[in-house]
C-alpha cells in the first residue's frame, strides 16, 4: 500500500468503528496499529527523500567536476590554437589544406586599444567612465589622431 492508501485506510477504519459503535477502547487499539503502519510508511518515504536528495548532491559534485574539466579542455584548445596561429604566422603560412581539414590564418577587425588617457568626448558616462571604444575607432577610421589610443589589427585560427 502506498501512503495515501494507508492514510484514507486509517481514516476510513476511524469512521466505521464510531460508526458500528465500538468502545473508545477498541478503536485506540486498532489506530494504533493502523498508526504503526502509517508510521512506518513515512519513514519509508523519507529514507526514499534522503536517497533522492544524496543522489542529487552528487550529480551537482559530478557537474561541477565536469564545468571543471570543460574548463581545463578549453584552456587546452586555446593554447594549442594560439601555437599553430602563432607559428603559422611566424613561417608566412596563411593556409594549409588536406582532404580532412582546412587551417587559414585571417585577419581580425581591428579593436581599439586603450593605452593613455583618453578625451571626454569618447568616454561613456557611466558610474565610472570608461572609453567608447566604438567613436574612439569611427574616429580613428575617419583620420583623426585620439590621444591615449590607436588601432592594432590581430590573427584569428580558423578550422573547417
Amino acid at each position: 500500500m502506498n501512503l495515501y492508501e494507508i492514510s484514507n485506510d486509517y481514516k476510513n477504519v476511524f469512521s466505521e468503528l464510531e460508526r458500528i459503535g465500538f468502545d473508545e477502547e477498541t478503536i485506540k487499539d486498532t489506530l494504533a496499529e493502523k498508526k504503526d503502519d502509517l508510521q512506518v510508511k513515512c519513514q519509508s518515504v523519507a529514507f526514499y527523500i534522503a536517497n533522492i536528495e544524496a543522489e542529487q548532491k552528487a550529480v551537482k559534485e559530478a557537474a561541477a567536476k565536469m564545468a571543471d574539466r570543460a574548463k581545463v579542455i578549453q584552456n587546452k584548445i586555446d593554447g594549442m590554437k594560439a601555437y599553430l596561429l602563432e607559428n603559422m604566422l611566424l613561417n608566412d603560412i596563411t593556409e594549409i589544406s588536406s582532404p580532412e581539414l582546412v587551417i587559414k590564418t585571417a585577419k581580425t577587425p581591428a579593436k581599439v586599444i586603450i593605452d593613455g588617457d583618453i578625451p571626454d568626448d569618447f568616454l561613456i558616462r557611466r558610474v565610472t567612465d570608461a572609453p567608447d571604444k566604438k567613436a574612439i575607432k569611427l574616429a580613428i577610421d575617419n583620420g583623426e589622431t585620439v590621444k591615449g589610443a590607436h588601432l592594432e589589427t590581430g590573427f584569428r585560427l580558423s578550422i573547417k
